[in-house]
């Protein structure tokens, strides 16, 4: 069994271990939120229209009516895509690597995978992002971390920085690295997954710690934890 360890796939396992379960058993079960789908849709426009703004709205708009997207939503979008060209665009060159991937072997079977939204010509990671809010600091997100691990891999150098960039409020928030978290990743969390996805022991915990309702497995997860409880029921009728 190849199993691939993503940052998305370890912010999961932190905020509920059973999230990975069903990533890992059905990748496309899942059922994206409308904000879900406006990171999607802005992510695909950047990726391909950010030197022209009129032809990325356009795109982006057109994604957004494909998805039958609300109005609030759209607005979202359209938003992050003039943030981008008002606050971002004059960081970025032709000479910048855009959607880089990445698969590193840790193990026989298991991979550190990943993609970067770019990588500037001066060595720097941008991350873009869709939230309304910006975080403080994202020293302790798993995300930064591995991006800051698998640069330094790939290219044999440290990134000169590591850039948490907001479209949604035009906020950048840097990263720093702390060899405490690294160490604990690479030794402790990471580890911890692997070995506990090849036991299969991933308890539904985000139940307990009002993590569901960011869930997109959170209808399929309730209905199968649910579902002993009804066929108790009948029996008993």
């Amino acid at each position: 069994m190849t199993i691939n360890i993503s940052a998305s796939l370890l912010k999961d396992y932190l905020l509920c271990p059973r999230m990975v379960h069903y990533r890992l058993t059905l990748p496309k079960g899942g059922i994206p939120t409308p904000d879900m789908l406006v990171g999607n849709i802005v992510h695909w426009t950047l990726e391909k229209y950010w030197k022209d703004i009129n032809t990325a709205l356009n795109f982006c708009l057109k994604e957004c009516s494909d998805n039958q997207l609300e109005k609030e939503h759209i607005d979202k979008a359209v938003k992050c895509i003039n943030s981008f060209f008002k606050n971002f665009q004059w960081l970025t060159s032709p000479q910048d690597k855009i959607e880089v991937r990445f698969k590193l072997k840790i193990s026989e079977d298991v991979f550190l995978t990943g993609r970067m939204d770019r990588i500037l010509e001066n060595h720097t990671i941008v991350d873009w992002k869709t939230s309304k809010e910006s975080p403080r600091n994202i020293t302790y997100d798993p995300q930064f971390i591995v991006y800051y691990l698998a640069y330094k891999q790939m290219y044999g150098v440290v990134p000169s920085s590591v850039i948490y960039a907001s479209l949604y409020d035009g906020k950048m928030v840097g990263f720093v690295s702390n060899p405490l978290l690294t160490n604990s990743m690479v030794s402790g969390i990471i580890p911890a997954v692997i070995e506990n996805i090849r036991l299969e022991r991933l308890p539904p915990t985000g139940l307990y710690v009002g993590k569901c309702f960011r869930c997109q497995y959170k209808e399929i997860c309730h209905y199968e934890l649910d579902s002993p409880k009804t066929s108790d029921r009948k029996t008993k009728t």
